[in-house]
């Protein structure tokens, strides 16, 4: 999945969540170093299990 739409800070979790739910790879576009933070803080341990 790819995501390409800003606010990632904003709109991104949605999109990460869809891609977790559909075991597919998340993909995007971001320069934001607030959003890079959050995702790994949020999701980086749950993907790593699913490799």
């Amino acid at each position: 999945m790819s995501n390409i739409v800003g606010l990632f800070i904003k709109y991104g979790p949605e999109i990460v969540e869809a891609a977790l739910a559909a075991e597919c790879h998340y993909l995007d576009t971001t320069g934001e170093q607030d959003w890079v933070l959050d995702a790994e803080a949020r999701w980086a341990s749950s993907t790593r299990r699913r490799g």
